[in-house]
């Protein structure tokens, strides 16, 4: 009716109404407007939802669709293609049947119109539908029920009872209902037989010829219940529970079948196959061995011919050169005797005369010196032997009767000490014989001699090298030709510069010549740095350190600030080594023809303070030389020139850390030696100049030779302060130390007065503050050897007392404390004086604090003790009797020799926490920190490696295990860790390359041009494929060619034909090699085949951040305000590259770019880069195979160079790659803490917490998942690895989420940091370790760190209210835990129980809990062991029949029957439903009646026994996922349980445990 009024001439919307009115106004469904006056302007339709009313106005207008022919006709004209493609759906009924029939069959022929002209909407609308009908006919269609989820549009918004409603008032319910009821497969028993005839193939008994009986006897033979289906007239029908074990039954056969015709098939192909790959590889070899066998043999030949005419002319000229040198010798020595003869004899007597009396005071001082040697052997051998007598069955040592007979006074000797001391004598006479020199053999001498040629012919090359080079060859113009920058001549004024634009010609004549550049000028501006740098942050920098230097070399700074300016641009040139030589150049400009001499002599000092700081570069060396002999003979440097010089020839391993300090500086000025004082353990001090250079192995070298110390093997220096005591490495700088002590504002750096133990006398020195340098003994190799050294033995003396008073490292008891101490004092003032008691008023130098403190004596007291002792065991004795007796004493002690270091252990084991670890020449113990006894004793042998924690102060011991059972790591927190590294290195070499956690090792090997030229055609070969798959885009200036400036035409065909064979020939000469390395300008377009104007954005966006984070460019990117570390702009790249593959693949090539050809592979610029490159190779990689292969090859050629830092970089790189390719890409970008880490090239740093509030400090990859840092875990605290149930949690404030395995730790850091940014929380993430899946009988028994992690965890669940206790229980639990940490109970001692009920009781039982009731239970408890209360704890705790279940804390409001507030338990029965605070279940169920459980975001739906008939459950809970997963895997357990006992039942095989 519209479409015939839309075709009448003068057709309305009026006639259209009145004609539909009069038509259809008796039709029940039209409904007419309820006001006459409306009837002409609307009408309405009886919808099932409703009426609906409808507006005529503009119907035909609208019905037609008229379109404007003049607009389609203009489009039709536009250049662009794609609004010319628009112009095709004009006809928009003709583009609709034909995409129907592109779609349908059925549509085969158009349907006709009902109109002749232009096809109207309802034209369109009617052919549509009846296409779609005719689509429908020919499909199987299914219907999809769409609900509204809300009234508000909104997302993620579910109304429940407004989708409940509709459900069941669209009938879904009912249809569902019914549709599970009955029978939903229904199969044409015909095709049944045919589909599942296979499945009764095994049976040897035919199938009826009936077809139903047939398919009958299949279901039946299948064993299939009978209630499931059923029989009809012609077919089958099927319940689903039926239906899909027939469908599995018959895929696995199928299977089976295909794989073992596969099988059978190429078995036959391969045998073909390798018949004839195995007769061509036996001529193959046949070939190749004749051909090998035959090369061999020409080459000895050749070989052994060129050897035979070398050796013979080597022999020839050997014998020809001998000859002349006899000839020559025996002339010069025929002269020099002439000569010589007259000299003889007129010095011979002189000579003859000075020979005896040398001879006669070298005897006189041998003489002493062996006396004493065997007077000291004689008496330390006596104590030895004596002391072996006389010591106890318990191992301590009986003073008593060792220094028996020294105690009286000097007396004849019995017949027996006479007897003793000969037998003594006659040893130690035997031993001196012994240890004469022996005569040398004639092969020994000719070794010598050919050592003392080479020696002689290496002195002969160093003199030759000492040679002065000329300096005329290597002046400052020289290198500033070869290595300066160009300078416009007016840079240097404010008001000079010029906006004109200089052209080519000219810029010649506007440069600054070089002699200008190296000569002193007043203009304190650079338009540059001197030297050509590659980082603008370094040239930035070079030009305000200019502006300093000359206001140093003016002496415009004030005198506080020119110490400060000196030490910050030394601090530069430490800090970057690209500064260095730039700082050289502008110190000489400011010096060469400088008129003022007070701006020369602070140059002169600022160059010499730069000497000693850090070394020139290579290119500058020489020229530096140079420039420095040129002013030897100055009367005002000269003495600057030659101390330069010296400290340039000596030999630095590494620069200065540390800027001078002022102390250095002032003596720098004046040329002199920093004074020093070192500390000595038997009170006394050395002061000592100690050079700037000088390093702590030189120091230890001057300090020997000071007193007269014969040997320096094992002695060393520390740096002694209240907070610690650090062994000085003989490669620190001693100028280093006071810079740092200065540093940290420390009283040591100051000038004080004091007495030094050098003879000029009162002198000023450094080292008299709360720091100081102590020299002592660290290493003793063979603690009972005897030395020959008095000096020696001296120093050893005085650290045993050392040790033994003021440490109190030894088990020394009251008596044989007192017996030392009389040793101590006849050794510090000889013979007792009962006049002198005052000498033993200071008693904490003879006798250990412990001691003291351990009678209730007063100090007179113990001042007559020490002196009872002193007359007792000391009187008459020598110094050096008393000193042999003192130390053999202390060697008797376990310790002795050994280097005690008080540290905590971070794990789990049965000895205390606070312990000592000991390290001697044997290898380490645990001793009590207590009672000094040794807990456990290793080896070096047993010890696999040394690992020292860069970030943690903690080192652990890696340990070399035989079974299982033994601990393979012991880890200790520790302030010295690096001393106890170095300490063990010292004493066991094999271990001297201990490993710092994070640091990256390096394969060091010679690397051959071989393979730096293979490296490079691998990477070549990478790029042509790129291009080959047309992966790159070509470069904008790359469109032209050859072909371009040929006068031949060509058509368009043939011109891209030529074009495209060019291109495959040499795709070189598309892309060349600045396309593919470094650039510091912006891209004008991307490097891949990025579509799209927001993604090409994206790329030169990415780009111009990598350039900001390299730090050669500002802006551009995806920088942020105040982010300095640019971590921000990081992870908004990172995870672009994330969301979309083209900007990755697009990102990797930009990296590889910027790291490919850099100038300065060491700069910061590369650096940065590489940076970035190891953040994003941490996260993703391409999914191209292409891409991969390309960064690959570029990463290996660039690690081929170990050495420098590009290649260690590169080989970091590697390992990311291959395990983010392993373990997949991330979710997310990197975190702050990522970033932090990779930056300085280590592993990500966390700490992993455990339940007793211990943590664990680890490091991992960012590839790493939870089920690997969870075995990481258990391998470092020494848990079994068969240890199974333990997991990672996210524990964030009151929020806690189990890991699941194959998530990423470091997504889940930057989750919980993005988190805690968006809400503004100071909280932070605490990765928990702890158990979740309890199996029994859930712990092994011999296994003590999963009893205590298990313990500590069932603590917790009781703080936390995750277990259910009585008042009584609470008091009984509370009483365990007092006597573990307060210790058993005592009357007279006040217990502090109001810290244990707060850490052992929940909340809401804190405030009732009474302590009285504590402490009598507390009292009860007197005569057990720590171990029976944890036992006793643990037993109480699995009494509940629930323990070990994991509890949730839910809300329901499903049912009436059940409160609303409850526990729901999940364990390895089941789950179960608890009261909150109450043991007892209120129902339970196994997982065998759980029939469905559905998580959504807060809500768990349980269902139980039936789908139809069964017990449902709707709980509200955040932990919705956390409970799904949990009754997953503890039902993937049981499942895998019975498979095992199925395995066992019917193959005899042993079931294996459930662990």
């Amino acid at each position: 009716m519209l479409d015939d009024e839309c075709r009448f001439p003068k057709g309305t919307d009026k006639s259209y109404i009145e004609k539909q009115n009069a038509a259809l106004k008796g039709h029940p469904n039209y409904v007419m407007a309820e006001d006459k006056r409306r009837w002409l302007a609307e009408f309405g339709v009886d919808h099932y939802a409703g009426p609906v009313m409808y507006d005529v106005a503009n119907f035909l207008d609208k019905n037609k669709d008229v379109q404007q022919d003049q607009l389609f006709e203009f489009m039709r004209k536009s250049k662009d293609p794609f609004v010319k493609d628009v112009t095709k759906y004009q006809d928009i009924l003709s583009r609709s049947l034909d995409m129907a029939r592109q779609q349908s069959t059925a549509l085969k022929e158009p349907t006709k119109s009902s109109t002749k002209g232009k096809p109207t909407v309802g034209d369109t609308f009617r052919q549509q539908l009846v296409a779609l009908v005719d689509v429908l006919a020919n499909t199987n269609p299914w219907y999809v029920r769409c609900l509204k989820p809300n009234h508000n549009k909104a997302a993620d918004d579910y109304d429940d009872e407004l989708i409940i409603t509709q459900l069941r008032y669209s009938g879904m319910l009912d249809i569902i209902r019914i549709r599970r009821e009955g029978f939903p497969v229904h199969v044409p028993a015909s095709t049944f037989l045919d589909k599942y005839r296979c499945l009764a193939s095994k049976d040897p008994k035919p199938l009826p010829k009936d077809e139903k009986q047939a398919a009958a006897y299949i279901l039946r033979s299948l064993k299939l219940p009978e209630t499931e289906w059923q029989i009809g007239k012609t077919k089958v029908f099927l319940r689903n529970t039926v239906f899909d074990p027939l469908e599995e039954k018959r895929k696995i056969l199928l299977n089976d079948t295909i794989i073992c015709i596969q099988k059978y098939w190429r078995r036959c192909v391969y045998r073909k196959r390798f018949i004839a790959m195995r007769a061509a590889a036996i001529k193959i070899q046949a070939f190749v061995r004749c051909q090998i066998h035959r090369i061999r043999f020409v080459r000895k030949r050749r070989a052994a011919i060129v050897i035979q005419s070398y050796l013979r002319g080597m022999f020839a000229r050997e014998f020809v050169a001998e000859l002349k040198r006899k000839r020559q010798r025996e002339e010069e020595e025929r002269r020099r005797r002439m000569k010589e003869d007259e000299d003889r004899r007129r010095v011979q007597a002189e000579e003859e005369r000075q020979k005896q009396e040398t001879m006669r005071k070298e005897k006189a001082v041998e003489d002493s010196f062996q006396t004493a040697q065997r007077e000291l052997y004689s008496l330390a051998r006596m104590a030895e032997i004596k002391s072996r007598k006389t010591k106890k069955a318990t191992g301590e040592v009986d003073l008593d009767a060792m220094f028996e007979f020294l105690k009286d006074k000097p007396q004849p000797q019995g017949a027996d000490e006479t007897a003793f001391v000969g037998q003594i004598q006659t040893e130690l006479d035997a031993m001196f014989r012994e240890s004469q020199p022996k005569a040398e053999g004639s092969r020994t001498m000719r070794r010598k001699r050919r050592i003392q040629k080479k020696l002689l012919g290496l002195a002969e090359e160093e003199d030759k090298k000492e040679e002065p080079f000329n300096v005329q060859d290597y002046s400052m113009i020289a290198y500033a030709e070869k290595w300066f920058n160009d300078h416009p001549k007016d840079s240097g004024g404010l008001g000079t510069l010029t906006l004109r634009r200089r052209t080519k010609s000219g810029l010649k004549g506007d440069t600054m010549p070089k002699e200008e550049m190296v000569r002193y000028t007043k203009n304190s501006n650079l338009a540059t740095s001197l030297i050509h740098m590659h980082d603008p942050e370094n040239v930035n920098l070079a030009c305000s350190i200019f502006k300093d230097l000359c206001k140093f070399y003016r002496g415009d700074l004030k005198p506080d600030q020119i110490n400060l300016t000196i030490q910050s641009v030394i601090a530069y040139g430490l800090d970057r080594s690209e500064l260095r030589d730039e700082i050289y150049c502008q110190v000489i400009r400011q010096l060469t023809a400088n008129p003022k001499l007070d701006q020369v002599l602070r140059g002169w000092h600022l160059l010499c303070l730069c000497v000693v700081a850090f070394p020139p570069g290579k290119s500058l060396n020489k020229y530096l030389q140079a420039y420095i002999r040129h002013h030897f003979e100055d009367p005002n440097v000269g003495r600057y020139a030659i101390w330069c010089l010296n400290t340039l020839r000596l030999t630095k391993a590494t620069p200065r850390r540390m800027p001078p300090s002022s102390m250095e500086i002032a003596c720098v000025r004046n040329l002199n030696n920093l004074i020093c004082r070192f500390y000595f353990l038997d009170g006394k001090a050395k002061a000592i100049g100690v050079d700037p250079s000088a390093t702590g192995g030189d120091v230890v070298r001057v300090l020997a030779d000071k007193i007269d110390l014969q040997n320096v093997d094992g002695w060393a220096l520390y740096e002694v302060n209240p907070e610690r005591e650090r062994y000085v490495r003989s490669y620190e700088y001693i100028a280093d130390l006071l810079a740092i002590w200065e540093r940290d504002r420390r009283s040591s750096i100051q000038m004080t007065k004091y007495a030094t133990v050098s003879k000029k006398g009162h002198t000023s020195a450094m080292g008299a503050g709360d720091s100081k340098f102590v020299f002592r003994k660290r290493l003793f190799r063979n603690p009972k050897d005897i030395p020959q050294d008095p000096v020696e033995y001296h120093l050893i003396y005085a650290q045993a007392v050392h040790s033994i008073v003021r440490v109190d490292e030894f088990p020394v008891d009251e008596r044989v404390a007192l017996q030392l101490a009389g040793f101590q004092c006849q050794v510090t003032w000889g013979d007792y004086d009962p006049q002198s008691d005052s000498r033993y008023s200071d008693i904490v130098t003879y006798l250990p604090e412990r001691i003291i403190q351990g009678r209730d004596w007063s100090h007179e007291d113990w001042s007559r003790a020490i002196a009872a002792a002193h007359k007792e065991y000391g009187h008459s004795k020598t110094n050096i009797q008393a000193k042999v007796w003192y130390l053999t004493s202390a060697k008797n002690f376990q310790l002795y020799g050994a280097t005690l270091f008080h540290v905590i252990y971070k794990g789990f084991w049965s000895y205390p926490n606070n312990l000592i670890l000991a390290l001697d020449h044997n290898g380490f113990k645990f001793v009590h920190s207590r009672t000094k006894s040794t807990m456990a004793e290793f080896p070096y042998a047993r010890l696999e490696s040394v690992a020292v924690d860069v970030l943690e102060q903690a080192v652990t011991l890696n340990m070399k295990t035989q079974s299982p059972e033994e601990q393979k790591y012991y880890t200790f927190q520790t302030k010295q860790k690096e001393d106890i590294a170095a300490l063990i290195a010292s004493y066991s070499p094999p271990h001297s390359n201990f490993l710092r956690v994070g640091d990256l090792r390096q394969r060091r090997g010679r690397i051959t041009e071989e393979e730096r030229f293979k490296a490079w055609e691998e990477v070549r070969f990478c790029r042509k494929v790129l291009a080959d798959h047309n992966l790159l885009r070509r470069p904008a200036d790359s469109s032209g060619g050859f072909l371009t400036t040929t006068l031949r035409r060509y058509n368009k065909a043939k011109l891209e034909r030529l074009q495209k064979q060019k291109e495959g020939k040499d795709f070189e000469k598309v892309f060349k090699q600045n396309y593919w390395s470094y650039s510091k300008s912006r891209l004008s377009q991307p490097l891949s085949m990025v579509v799209g104007d927001e993604l090409e954005d994206f790329a030169c966006r990415m780009f111009a951040s990598l350039q900001i984070y390299a730090g050669i460019a500002n802006s551009g990117g995806f920088e942020m305000d105040e982010d300095q570390m640019h971590v921000g702009m990081i992870q908004m790249v990172i995870s672009k590259c994330l969301e979309k593959e083209v900007l990755c693949n697009e990102f990797y090539l930009q990296l590889v770019k910027q790291t490919t050809d850099q100038p300065d592979p060491n700069s910061r610029i590369n650096i940065q880069n590489w940076r970035f490159m190891a953040l994003t190779c941490g996260v993703v990689v391409p999914r191209s195979k292409d891409l991969v292969g390309y960064l690959m090859a570029h990463l290996r050629r660039c690690s081929l160079d170990t050495m420098s830092e590009e290649g260690q970089w590169a080989q970091y790189c590697i390992q990311a790659v291959q395990r983010t390719q392993t373990n997949r890409n991330r979710k997310y970008p990197p975190s702050r803490q990522e970033v932090m880490c990779v930056v300085n090239r280590r592993l990500i740093h966390a700490r992993f917490h455990f339940m007793d509030g211990q943590f664990r400090a680890l490091e991992f990859d960012p590839s790493a998942t939870t089920e690997e840092v969870v075995e990481m875990v258990k391998d470092r605290i020494g848990l079994r690895s068969d240890a199974s149930g333990f997991s990672l949690f996210e524990v964030f404030g009151q929020l806690e989420r189990n890991m699941l395995p194959q998530e990423k730790v470091a997504d889940a850091i930057f989750k919980w940091e993005k988190y805690a940014k968006s809400t503004n929380s100071h909280k932070a993430l605490k990765l928990t370790f702890k158990k979740r899946l309890f199996i029994r009988p859930y712990t092994n028994s011999t296994d003590r760190v999963e009893f205590d992690l298990v313990f500590h965890q069932a603590i917790d669940d009781v703080v936390n209210d995750r277990f259910p206790v009585s008042y009584e229980e609470a008091v009984y639990l509370a009483a365990l835990r007092a006597h573990v940490e307060l210790g058993e109970y005592q009357d007279h001692q006040t217990c502090d129980y109001t810290s244990i009920v707060t850490r052992s009781l929940p909340k809401h039982m804190q405030q009732n809990v009474e302590t009285s009731k504590i402490a009598q239970k507390h009292r009860e408890l007197v005569g057990r062991s720590k171990d029976e209360c944890n036992q006793a704890y643990m037993e109480f705790v699995r009494q509940w029949t629930l323990y070990g279940s994991t509890m949730f804390e839910v809300l329901q409001s499903y049912t009436s029957t059940l409160p609303k507030n409850l526990w729901l338990a999940v364990d390895q029965d089941g789950i179960h439903i608890l009261k909150r605070r109450e043991k007892e279940a209120l129902v339970s169920y196994t997982y065998r009646s759980i029939v469905n459980y559905s998580p959504s975001l807060k809500n768990l739906m349980i269902v139980t026994e039936s789908l139809t008939r069964g017990t449902k459950f709707v709980f509200n809970t955040s932990q919705a996922s956390q409970i799904a997963h949990l009754i997953r895997d503890y039902t993937h357990i049981i499942v895998e349980k019975q498979r095992r006992a199925s395995q066992h039942s019917h193959g005899g095989q042993v079931s294996l445990s459930p662990h």
